[in-house]
């Protein structure tokens, strides 16, 4: 009955929608933790060739250009990939599925996905696919967050219904992960937190926050309008009753990577 319950309520991001306004989360939020994580990856062991699943408007491609020979990256909406076609031709870009990675074995140095595991139907299986096409001494790097990690706390979570829950079946917890790489014979496992987001907000602030707009974040773009906006009403109640009130932002953006031998 639950599963039935959040079909009804959660819908499938369409991103081709959301592609034009994508990119003005990080003009607040860069995440420079990030980037600078995947710079250190390719300058210290080389890498030349490096692909990025789930690579959106090509943020994250942009950062690395300049440091990589090959660059390729893959996504599933047209309309994000025309976004990350704007910043040149340095990059390969193709639309396809990452549970079904397009390329033959052994061709990559670096593959990586930022924010875009919980995106994919069968995340073990892209773990799975990814680790067969590195190179030798290649590394297979996931950014992102879990939910179940106590230390992190977002307000939307406590004012939207059926997110956290939508959230705990999407996104797969950095222990099956973890689990995942070394059944694929990944070795040398790695968890470290690469990005910190400190960015409580009090009372009404809390409507300076881009990530409260619906298209912002694939958590309230995959709301019907019904939920979103009772969410927001909630919100706006709680600001006005408790004008200090503090709306938490404290999340912790994990890398976790494995190295084929």
């Amino acid at each position: 009955m639950n599963e039935t319950f959040r079909r009804i309520v959660i819908k499938r991001v369409n991103y081709n929608e959301i592609s034009s306004g994508y990119n003005l989360r990080y003009d607040r939020s860069p995440m420079r933790g990030i980037r600078d994580e995947l710079l250190r990856l390719i300058d210290a062991n080389k890498f030349k060739t490096v692909l990025e699943a789930g690579c959106g408007t090509g943020h994250w491609l942009k950062g690395i250009r300049d440091i990589s020979t090959e660059i390729y990256g893959i996504d599933l909406s047209e309309g994000m990939l025309r976004e990350a076609q704007k910043f040149g031709e340095r990059f390969g870009l193709i639309c396809a599925d990452a549970d079904r990675l397009p390329f033959i074995k052994k061709q990559f140095d670096l593959i990586y996905c930022v924010n875009a595991i919980h995106q994919f139907t069968d995340k073990k299986e892209f773990i799975i696919s990814a680790s067969k096409l590195l190179r030798p001494n290649g590394i297979l790097a996931v950014f992102g967050l879990d939910p179940r990690n106590k230390e992190d706390e977002w307000y939307v979570y406590k004012y939207f219904d059926h997110v956290l829950e939508n959230d705990l079946a999407r996104f797969p917890s950095f222990g099956k992960v973890e689990k995942w790489m070394i059944e694929s014979g990944l070795q040398n496992i790695e968890r470290k937190i690469v990005e910190k987001i400190r960015n409580d907000r009090k009372g009404g602030d809390i409507f300076n926050d881009s990530f409260l707009q619906k298209e912002q974040s694939s958590q309230l773009a995959a709301l019907s309008n019904h939920y979103y906006s009772d969410g927001i009403e909630r919100i706006k109640r709680e600001a006005v009753l408790n004008p200090d009130k503090i709306f938490p932002v404290r999340m912790n953006f994990t890398a976790i990577s494995g190295r084929r031998t």
